[in-house]
């Protein structure tokens, strides 16, 4: 579905159009983002409101339209927060979305009247409790963040959403007043609502803080006056009523007043439940679901609150009453009573009922798939059904199925292998075949291949005695033969041979079944080539030309030949074989007239053009332009291979790579990225074919610009690799961090380098790529002016490495601050973190060392300029110290012209880097004497 949509996209941006046009175009692509930030394609949608908000920084009157793309990225950061279970990803969105937002929102914007002031406001002041619950949480597990207490950083989260609810809410009234004088009362009436519910979500902020704070009962107090504040306003039939006082509820028991607490939910629950509960299932899907959570939450509280007291019959009975009532009323349940399960689960675990929590951790991971609460659920199924003694087949089953995802395959056999044996007769009619294939399988992901052809047996058997479907018993048959086939190849004796025989002919004989004993065995000897055994893929070869023209696999036996030929180095004449299947697939004479041998055939075309691509995409042959028309409208062709499509998908965006066309590479890997199919390596091995592309493309082009774009989008496309390869290579992921830099992009920068940093600490990486890591760290902080952060990072660096060039050139930066040249040549003085005595001994340090042959280099001049630039700063020049600084100048030739740049490359080192740093030590003489 996506996919004409991203076409839709490019042609805006393509189109050309007056700017009021393209500025409306502009404004439904941020609506286009914020529908793909929705559907969770969080990175296509950030890509698409980063692009779009390029686009509206070349218009000349586009400032609302530009902040509101800056507000949908926010929204897209958050989004991406709410749907992560992992709290270092979720904590990542929640910093990206609040640096976004103070942007927008803090002294100086812009957009300091906006009146869309108020929602990012609102969305600021979210991002920041829900980033102040992350750090309380760390806190409560006894966690650090960096050098920083978590409770400390909770603290200040919770403080600055306090602060910002605050003016949200004044922001809110003052607009509304404006409204009321343009006479637009609905809009007015809608503001002052949205003002009077700042006093909720401050007392959801205010019993958070509770948690972590000094004086508890001060933030608990404050809770009960700001939500008591709420309600005083509040219509009474809204359902925020009803959460403010579940909220109040909650505070009353964090004060000790449980019996209040206890009769103010119960009071929720009859007077919401005449409101909403009884017509639940009449209202929409999107209000079912903020009514189901509301009452999961009450019924979740009231079942901690029994338990807490000793009662776990009345707790049980609230979870009951939680699952009977959702089920009573058809609405599914959501992520609050995702959470309330999963909660009691461990209650129920820690007394013993693991059979009990295990059901309830199932209900949750087949429920929730999709929500952070899901996957917790699958994680903890495995663990709860590998520690315990559960006897239920299904559950098993989901243990097994995850196990296998997680590529532990024993644990999966052995987990499907119990569901199978625990099934009754119903249940193996229904699941039994699934529960014995997927042992077998499981079993020779491990060479436990005897094993693993007793389980297709026992498959073939239960198929053959339920419903006859064909091709459940073909593939049964195949993975049986080739089962006893590998058992014979590796052990090699008398019996296993005579099994073997046995088995084939038994599945001969079977009614329904067209085996291709000729095909499979052929098939299954491929399956054991090692890429380099050219003996082996010609005799490999010969066997498949041993599969006859009638054989339903023959085009499928003609692939295999053309595989043999590449493998065996025979390139040119398995590119003829690909040609001669091609046209042979295309020939309507052979047509077959049945379904399964139409589907083989398609099968065959298929694995003929992406592997006759893949062969004219190697480095041996490196033709992408032919490869191109092989895989042009192949998800049209062969719309029932979509196994392939993904596959498909890569090979263009080699080719595309290769020939040097990175639009159409960025275009087909957005699509890629989009869908749901395809598998992280698959996603990342195109995106990194697509970042060096672009990268190489950037480092061609001679407009600096153009340039920069390019290299920026190839920073972009690296992350992608890195997001789906799972951040295997912290090495590639640090080289977008240097392109963002490059381009000037500090923040993306920071964000590379962080998380690099965080693999290689976890990995225990060697010393000099995590040195590399804090250096771009620092580098990318330095970008920001935020010398605060960055200078601890120096001061370790230079600790450990006091003789790195690099590393002093960076701290001494830091330290004493630089001179920033514009392209006009006008200076803008950056003072540093004031360690000016530090950075004035660096840059002696760096001038000592230099030997004649190191002179006049681009680092000389910059030690230079910073050691008059440090005593600028430290106010020590006096006037003639300047008379001393314009003898400097005029002794290492400043004052000569500029060079055009044809000319600066033909120059010596001592002409060549002057002019670069002239501007800046003109600047310092002409301040010098008047301090």
């Amino acid at each position: 579905m996506l996919a004409p949509l991203l076409l839709a996209v490019v042609a805006v941006f393509a189109a050309p159009a007056d700017e009021a046009e393209q500025a409306k175009l502009l404004s439904d692509d941020l609506r286009f983002a914020e529908s793909l930030a929705r559907h969770r394609y969080f990175n296509l949608a950030m890509e698409v409101a980063s692009s779009t908000r390029s686009s509206l920084d070349r218009l000349s009157d586009s400032r609302d339209l530009a902040g509101e793309a800056e507000l949908v990225e926010a929204r897209i950061f958050k989004r991406r927060a709410e749907n992560t279970a992992d709290p270092d990803e979720r904590l990542e969105a929640l910093t990206a979305a609040i640096g976004k937002l103070r942007d927008w929102t803090g002294p100086g914007s812009v957009y300091a009247y906006h009146d869309r002031l108020v929602d990012a406001l609102e969305d600021l002041a979210e991002v920041l409790r829900e980033r102040g619950q992350l750090h309380a949480q760390r806190s409560l597990e006894g966690g650090l963040e960096g050098d920083n207490d978590a409770a400390e950083l909770a603290d200040a989260d919770f403080g600055a959403a306090e602060k910002t609810y605050r003016a949200m809410r004044d922001e809110a009234e003052a607009l509304a007043d404006q409204y009321d004088e343009l006479e637009e009362g609905d809009k007015a009436t809608t503001l002052r609502t949205r003002a009077t519910n700042t006093y909720y979500f401050q007392g959801l902020n205010s019993i958070e803080w509770a948690g972590i704070s000094d004086d508890p009962e001060l933030r608990l107090d404050q809770a009960t006056n700001q939500l008591d504040d709420f309600t005083w306003d509040a219509d009474d039939q809204q359902l925020i009523y009803y959460y403010a006082l579940y909220e109040q509820a909650r505070a009353f028991g964090l004060l000790g007043d449980v019996e209040d607490a206890r009769d103010l939910q119960l009071s929720i629950l009859d007077l919401a439940g005449q409101l909403y509960w009884d017509e639940v299932d009449t209202l929409p899907a999107q209000h079912q679901a903020l009514v189901a959570s509301l009452f999961d939450k009450v019924w979740g509280y009231l079942a901690r609150l029994e338990a807490s007291e000793g009662n776990l019959p009345a707790a049980e009975a609230w979870i009951q009453t939680l699952r009977d009532e959702h089920r009573a009323k058809g609405v599914a349940i959501g992520r609050d009573g995702f959470a309330v399960l999963l909660e009691w689960a461990r209650t129920l675990d820690e007394l013993g009922r693991t059979g009990a929590a295990t059901d309830l951790v199932k209900l949750v991971a087949d429920q929730g798939k999709g929500t952070p609460e899901g996957q917790i659920a699958e994680v903890r199924l495995t663990e709860l059904v590998a520690g315990g003694n559960v006897e239920s087949p299904s559950v098993l089953m989901s243990a097994a199925r995850g196990s296998a995802v997680e590529g532990a395959y024993a644990d999966a056999a052995f987990f499907f292998e119990r569901a199978a044996a625990l099934m009754s007769t119903e249940e193996l009619a229904e699941s039994g075949f699934d529960a014995w294939m997927g042992a077998g399988q499981a079993l020779s992901k491990v060479g436990r291949h005897l094993e693993a052809a007793v389980a297709y047996e026992q498959a073939l058997l239960l198929e053959q005695a339920g419903g006859q479907d064909i091709s459940s018993l073909e593939k049964a048959a195949t993975r049986l033969y080739n089962g006893w086939e590998r058992r014979f190849k590796e052990t090699g004796s008398d019996y296993d041979k005579a099994k073997r025989v046995e088995v084939s002919e038994m599945l001969i004989a079977m009614e329904g079944i067209e085996l291709d004993l000729a095909f499979m065995t052929a098939a299954e000897s491929f399956s054991e080539l090692s890429g380099d055994d050219v003996q082996g893929h010609l005799s490999v070869k010969a066997e498949f030309e041993g599969v006859p023209p009638t054989s339903p696999n023959y085009e499928r036996a003609l692939v295999y030949i053309a595989r043999c030929l590449t493998g065996a180095g025979r390139l040119e004449e398995a590119v003829e074989q690909f040609q001669l299947i091609e046209a042979r697939t295309r020939d309507p004479s052979l047509e077959p007239t049945n379904n399964g041998a139409r589907n083989k055939r398609e099968i065959a075309m298929a694995q003929s053009r992406y592997f006759h691509a893949t062969l004219l995409l190697s480095d041996e042959l490196n033709r992408p332009d032919d490869a191109l028309p092989v895989l042009e409208n192949y998800e049209q062709d062969l719309p029932g291979q979509d196994s392939f499509h993904d596959l498909v998908k890569l090979r263009r965006i080699e080719a595309h790579a290769l020939l040097g066309a990175v639009n159409e590479a960025e275009d087909e890997l957005a699509v890629l990225a989009a869908q749901e199919t395809p598998t992280a390596t698959v996603v990342a091995a195109a995106a990194y074919r697509t970042a060096t592309a672009l990268e190489t493309a950037a480092r061609a082009e001679e407009d600096l610009s153009r340039s920069q774009d390019l290299l920026a989008r190839a920073a972009d496309a690296l992350w992608t690799y890195a997001e789906a390869d799972g951040f295997s290579s912290p090495v590639n992921v640090m080289s977008g961090g240097d392109w963002y830099l490059e381009v000037g992009q500090p923040t993306d920068a920071e964000r590379v380098f962080a998380r690099a940093l965080e693999v290689m600490l976890r990995d225990g990486s060697d010393k000099a790529r995590v040195e590399r890591g804090r250096i771009g760290l620092a580098t990318a902080l330095d970008a920001q002016l935020d010398f605060g952060r960055s200078r601890p990072l120096w001061k370790e660096l230079r600790a450990a490495n006091p003789n790195s060039t690099r590393i002093r050139r960076g701290a001494a930066r830091c330290f004493g601050g630089w001179l920033e040249i514009d392209e006009d040549g006008n200076a803008t003085e950056i003072g540093g973190s004031g360690d000016y005595q530090d950075a004035l001994d660096i840059w002696a340090k760096l001038l000592k060392g230099s030997n004649v042959k190191a002179k006049y280099t681009r680092l000389w001049w910059e030690s230079k300029l910073g050691s008059i630039y440090g005593r600028y700063r430290l106010r020590e020049l006096k006037p003639e110290s300047g008379r001393q600084a314009r003898q400097l100048m005029e002794n290492q030739k400043l004052s000569q012209p500029n060079f055009d740049a044809d000319t600066i490359g033909q120059l010596d080192e001592e002409q060549k880097y002057a002019p670069l740093f002239r501007p800046a030590f003109r600047y310092l003489d002409r301040q010098i004497p008047t301090m």
